[in-house]
C-alpha cells in the first residue's frame, strides 16, 4: 500500500503559523495567569477551588524578618511582608496588613475592639496539630485572600463584625484532650452579641479532621447554631466547596436580612449526618445554584450529584 505523504510547507506559511501559536500562547497565558503572580497555574480559579497548592505564601517566598515567639503590632497601618514568626501574631490596631507571611501559631485581634487587619497570600498554623484549641484565625474586621489555615481545632473563629474570606484553604484538624476532645469547624461564630457580615467567597472548607484514620471534625460551617447562642447576621456564601462534619453546614439565621447561599458545593459522603442543617430557618435564606457534587483527592468536582437547596 502505497503511503500519502504530505506536500511541502512553503516557509512563509509555517513563519505565519508559528506566530499565530506565539499569539494564541500568549493570549491564554494572560487569561488563565492566576492572581498572587508566584503561583503555578491551575487549582484555585473556578471552577476549580483552593487548595493547599494554591494558598499560602507563594512557592520561592524569602522571608525577610524571622520573629521567634510571639509579635505584637500595637501601630496603625503597620505593614508585614515577608515575615516568619514561630509563635502568634497579636493585633491591637487598625489597618494592619499582613502578606507572604508565615505564622507558626495563630493570628488574633479579639481583644482589641479598634483593631483591623488584612492577610493575603499566608499561611497560619503548620503541619502538626496545635493541641492549645485555638483557632488559626480569631477576631473581627478581618479580611482573608488566599491565606492556608492549617493545624488548629478552628480554621476561623468569628468574634465579631466583619470577616471575610475569599480564595482560601481552611483545614481544621482535631486532637483529643482529655475524653471530651475538640470540636473542631472551619468557621465558627463566638459572638457574645450579635456579629454582622461573614462573608465567605471561593473558599474549600476541609473539615474532616482526620483523626487515627476516622473523620473526626465537627462541620465546615457552624454559625448561628442554637448552641452558640444564634447571634449571627448578614452571612453570604457563594462559590465555595464544603467538606467533612456531622452536618457539613450548620447555618441558623438569627434576625435581619435574608442570608444568601449562592453556587456552592459539599462533597458527597463527606459527612456523618448530613450536608445541611438550617435548624428551621430555611424561610430567612435564600438559595441558588446550590449542588452535592463528587470532588477527587485535589478537590477537584469530577461529577454533580444533585442540586440542593436550604434543609431545616
Amino acid at each position: 500500500m502505497l503511503k500519502r505523504v504530505a506536500a511541502p510547507v512553503p516557509a512563509t506559511s509555517l513563519l505565519v503559523t508559528s506566530l499565530l501559536a506565539t499569539l494564541l500562547l500568549a493570549t491564554s497565558l494572560l487569561v488563565l495567569a492566576p492572581a498572587g503572580g508566584a503561583r503555578a497555574a491551575g487549582g484555585c480559579e473556578l471552577p476549580d477551588h483552593p487548595t493547599a497548592s494554591c494558598t499560602g505564601v507563594p512557592a520561592g517566598t524569602a522571608f525577610a524578618h524571622t520573629v521567634s515567639g510571639d509579635y505584637t503590632v500595637t501601630t496603625a497601618d503597620t505593614v508585614l511582608s515577608a515575615y516568619h514568626i514561630t509563635g502568634s501574631l497579636i493585633i491591637k490596631a487598625t489597618g494592619v496588613t499582613v502578606t507572604d507571611t508565615q505564622v507558626d501559631g495563630y493570628v488574633d485581634n479579639e481583644a482589641t475592639a479598634a483593631s483591623s487587619y488584612s492577610i493575603t497570600d499566608s499561611t497560619v498554623g503548620t503541619g502538626s496539630c496545635d493541641s492549645t484549641g485555638l483557632p488559626s484565625l480569631n477576631g473581627h474586621d478581618i479580611t482573608a485572600t488566599r491565606v492556608l489555615l492549617q493545624g488548629h481545632q478552628d480554621g476561623v473563629d468569628v468574634t465579631g463584625n466583619n470577616v471575610s474570606l475569599t480564595d482560601s484553604f481552611l483545614q481544621p484538624c482535631y486532637l483529643p484532650l482529655g475524653s471530651d476532645g475538640f470540636h473542631s469547624d472551619g468557621v465558627q461564630d463566638q459572638c457574645s452579641s450579635t456579629c454582622s457580615g461573614v462573608i465567605l467567597t471561593h473558599d474549600t472548607v476541609d473539615a474532616r479532621a482526620i483523626y487515627q484514620g476516622v473523620p473526626t471534625g465537627n462541620s465546615a460551617l457552624n454559625l448561628g447554631s442554637s448552641a452558640d447562642g444564634r447571634h449571627v447576621r448578614a452571612v453570604t456564601l457563594r462559590d465555595d466547596l464544603f467538606l467533612g462534619g456531622g452536618y457539613t453546614t450548620a447555618l441558623t439565621w438569627d434576625a435581619g436580612a435574608a442570608w444568601t447561599v449562592v453556587g456552592n458545593a459539599w462533597a458527597e459522603g463527606s459527612w456523618a449526618y448530613g450536608p445541611i442543617d438550617a435548624e428551621g430557618t430555611c424561610g430567612h435564606q435564600t438559595w441558588s445554584g446550590n449542588t452535592l457534587v463528587n470532588v477527587d483527592a485535589s478537590y477537584r468536582v469530577t461529577g454533580t450529584v444533585s442540586a440542593t437547596g436550604c434543609v431545616d
